[in-house]
């Protein structure tokens, strides 16, 4: 459970990351 929920926060992080770096592009 402990290893999904660490996953689940680093794959928001680079979303939130991805998408920063999208709205600077654009």
């Amino acid at each position: 459970m402990n290893v999904i929920r660490l996953w689940g926060g680093l794959g928001n992080q680079l979303f939130q990351f991805i998408f920063g770096e999208y709205i600077k592009l654009k």
